[in-house]
């Protein structure tokens, strides 16, 4: 039996996928996880969650988590309280619509706030650019001059 480490990609219930090298692979975790550094708020695996996972051939059991760099949350929809997104994030792309559907600002801005509250880099991207931008150049440059790097892309 031997530890590797890998990246928490997606979370499925109890199963979680875990990239370990080039390999992608799924597994349970231990009930009773090693949380590095203590047992955080939320003690439930995330994406981004580094770990450490024991190994029998192509098999394999989650036992450590590293402690979290930082974590991305949000309210929950019904009861508010916080919930745990994602974890150890460098970066943030918020991709909007250019124009449709249409950009929703204080969605934006939402999102800001919890990247910066986290110490996440963010970068506004819009998407769509092809469709017409004449609803958001107006305000685009409020964020520009906040020092927020603003992407302007077509898929097309």
């Amino acid at each position: 039996m031997k530890l590797e480490e890998g990246t928490v990609i997606a979370v499925h219930g109890p199963l979680v996928r875990v990239q370990i090298g080039d390999r992608t692979l799924v597994m349970a975790s231990r009930r009773r996880l090693t949380w590095v550094g203590g047992t955080p708020r939320s003690a439930r695996l995330v994406v981004g969650d580094r770990v450490r996972a024991e190994m029998r051939a192509e098999d394999g059991v989650i036992v450590e988590v590293a402690a979290r760099e930082n974590s991305l949350c949000r309210a929950a929809p019904h009861s508010g309280r916080p919930q745990l997104l994602a974890a150890n994030i460098d970066q943030a792309l918020l991709v909007f619509a250019a124009s449709r559907p249409e950009p929703k600002r204080g969605l934006l801005d939402r999102f800001l706030a919890a990247c910066h509250s986290a110490r996440i880099r963010a970068v506004i991207t819009i998407n769509k650019i092809d469709h017409g931008m004449e609803e958001i150049e107006q305000w685009l440059p409020i964020y520009e001059n906040l020092g927020y790097e603003v992407l302007r892309v077509s898929a097309r």
